[in-house]
């Protein structure tokens, strides 16, 4: 079996070499190629799906209420999101032999990512809705979900999650402007749901802060959705807020925790997933912007690579710890009953699987979200959904 898998993944490199040394960046579409049967997360590496891309946007127009986040399923090698006009390459997909060597690796630790099939993740949360809701982190894990299941899809088509205009304006992330952070425009973002068989939907509700899991999204979906105890939703927090500002994290936190107290009987089952790490330059491979809370200085020049963490910093308490945001959520999270989806300690050697234009925080595709979803697909299994 070993020897198989060898034998696919030098097929896959083959490929790769064919394509060019930075992998399958296919710019304006989707080049498809014959071959062997692959495993499936390397397949995503190698074959694009233009076709489904191309389907999901088909109603899609300037007027469509979705906006931007209405086209793109499977399109990762377009960056719809921030672009209302015309469609910007993007370099999200993997090179080939970094799939290749991660799904080694993990194989060697008893994680057999290559056998992993959309099946075991549709079969734990058929007939639900998987909730992923977070920050641009979880909007990016949700574009691969949605994509590995694509065979399941009854259309592809995004839609909105609920039926009245007003709840999912409620549910829109609006503009953020945050200057201090060297950020200045983003546009609304809408929540966006994928349809597949026997009643299955995978939504994304995007917010920042800590507070927004509580109100507007949990509070919108307590009050809409039936039979809301039966989803999953998997809630995130972090990255939003400058590394030293514990009171801000920790009191929107509190008020997230709070909300839950109030009404988790009626609630989704609730799995918190860790903030992962970032591999820039500066300390410990956080963003440089995030000292808009440390003391009003800057962090250095920004930076020109992504690096691997250091064996000074991976020695750490704070690094063992899970990294500043989880040294401040876990305990809170964790005293609160909820169950915590640790991804971090397993994403920190990945730092090669960022993206190709000096971002350091999201990962390229099929990488880090892929492995996410084999470990949380390990971990519902285990978990008492409710009926």
């Amino acid at each position: 079996m070993t020897r198989k898998i060898w034998i696919l993944i030098a097929a896959a490199a083959v490929l790769a070499t064919a394509q060019g040394e930075e992998g399958l960046h296919l710019g304006s579409g989707a080049v498809r190629h014959s071959h062997d049967k692959f495993p499936p997360l390397l397949d995503m590496a190698i074959h694009l799906r233009g076709d489904i891309r191309n389907k999901s946007c088909a109603p899609c127009n300037p007027s469509h209420p979705l906006g931007p986040q209405c086209c793109g399923m499977c399109g990762f090698w377009e960056n719809l999101r921030y672009k209302n006009v015309e469609r910007q390459p993007w370099v999200a997909p993997c090179n080939v032999r970094e799939v290749g060597n991660l799904m080694s690796d993990l194989k060697s630790r008893g994680m057999d990512l290559a056998a992993f099939e959309a099946k075991e993740l549709f079969e734990v949360i058929k007939g639900r809705t998987l909730w992923l809701i977070g920050d641009s982190q979880t909007e990016r894990w949700y574009d691969s979900v949605e994509c590995f299941l694509a065979e399941f899809l009854v259309e592809e088509a995004r839609a909105a999650p609920l039926q009245d205009t007003s709840s999912n304006l409620w549910l829109m992330n609006l503009d953020e402007r945050l200057q201090h952070r060297g950020s200045f425009w983003a546009p609304p973002k809408p929540a966006i749901c994928a349809h597949y068989q026997d009643n299955t939907r995978v939504c994304n509700i995007r917010i920042n802060k800590a507070d927004e899991l509580a109100y507007p999204a949990l509070r919108v979906l307590h009050g809409k959705v039936q039979n809301l105890h039966r989803d999953i939703a998997v809630v995130n927090a972090g990255l939003h807020y400058g590394i030293g500002g514990t009171q801000k994290y920790t009191e929107d936190l509190q008020f997230f925790l709070d909300f839950v107290a109030q009404h988790q009987d009626d609630l989704p089952l609730l799995i918190w997933k860790d903030t992962p790490p970032q591999h820039f330059t500066f300390e410990k491979g956080y963003f440089w912007w995030a000292d808009g809370s440390m003391k009003g200085t800057t962090a250095g020049e920004r930076h020109e690579r992504c690096r691997p963490l250091s064996e000074e910093e991976l020695a750490s308490d704070e690094i063992k710890a899970g990294g500043w945001y989880n040294s401040v959520a876990t305990p809170l999270i964790s005293a609160a009953g909820i169950p915590i989806f640790d991804a971090y300690h397993e994403t920190v050697p990945l730092w090669q699987f960022h993206m190709w234009d000096k971002d350091c925080t999201h990962f390229c595709h099929p990488g880090p979200y892929e492995l996410w979803t084999f470990l949380l697909t390990d971990m519902l299994r285990k978990s008492a959904v409710r009926e």
